[in-house]
């Protein structure tokens, strides 16, 4: 669906100071409308939405109906599913900003996380990549406690300090610069893109719980999908070992012991 020349208008002046915010969007609409809220809230206007509907069956078009008259939020659709990696690719592809952030549709923003975000790309302009720490909330997005989230040590890296997380942003100019998502990384496609990101822009820690995660009965975090998410994960690190020494990027004395191991396994 191309935008209307209102939207179409309005994504022309968008400028370095903004944000693109990237939602896919598949058989959420029972939680989308906060998600949305949250985005209309933002204290910051120097913002812009795009949700692709990855062929949803739900009544998720009712809600995009609902927000029809903000002309930063645009709505496209997928002809056919293709899958939260697939959709996420072509959602980066439309951008019409460098810098973008991943909005789940189950999830929602703190309302200056838009401002604080901005902020941190303006303080360090040679940064690719800025994320901040969030909340565990329940299914009705009720605080729990504080998440995992921290600044990577100076001596260390993401392949040894597991603490990036919500709320991901980066530069697409920094994204194209890596191989960009890979299809067989699923359940664990958001830390293989870190640790590639890694690879190739400074990261900078925004120490504010700027994101409500949402922690449903069958996410990520739990069965058969923690299980594939873990064992993605592991591999997303072996791949990660492997084209840091091939590209001389400096690895831990642990992580350097782990690559002699991928390669020469007992």
């Amino acid at each position: 669906m191309a935008p209307s020349l209102e939207k179409a208008s309005y994504i022309d002046r968008m400028s370095e100071d903004r944000i693109t915010l990237l939602v896919a969007n598949y058989n959420n609409g029972q939680y989308l409308g906060q998600c949305l809220d949250s985005v209309g809230a933002q204290e910051s206007e120097h913002w812009n939405c795009i949700i692709l509907d990855d062929a949803s069956t739900d009544h998720s078009s009712e809600v995009y109906a609902e927000y029809a008259h903000e002309p930063r939020i645009r709505v496209e659709r997928n002809t056919q599913n293709l899958g939260l990696i697939g959709t996420q690719e072509k959602l980066i592809a439309m951008a019409e900003t460098d810098i973008v952030g991943i909005l789940d549709p189950d999830d929602a923003l703190g309302p200056d996380a838009v401002e604080q975000i901005l902020a941190a790309y303006k303080a360090h302009p040679e940064a690719g990549f800025v994320y901040s720490n969030f909340w565990y909330c329940d299914s009705d997005l009720n605080r729990g406690k504080p998440g995992f989230s921290r600044s990577i040590p100076s001596s260390s890296s993401c392949l040894d300090e597991d603490c990036v997380s919500h709320f991901k942003t980066f530069r697409r100019s920094a994204y194209y610069e890596t191989s960009g998502h890979d299809e067989s990384m699923l359940y664990a496609e958001d830390k293989d893109l870190i640790l590639k990101l890694e690879e190739v822009t400074p990261m900078v820690y925004v120490d504010s719980l700027l994101y409500f995660y949402r922690v449903l009965p069958d996410s990520q975090s739990h069965g058969l999908k923690r299980k594939i998410s873990r064992r993605n994960h592991a591999h997303a690190r072996r791949l990660a070992r492997g084209r840091r020494m091939t590209r001389g990027i400096p690895m831990s004395l642990k992580q350097r012991a782990l690559h002699l191991i991928d390669k020469f396994p007992s």
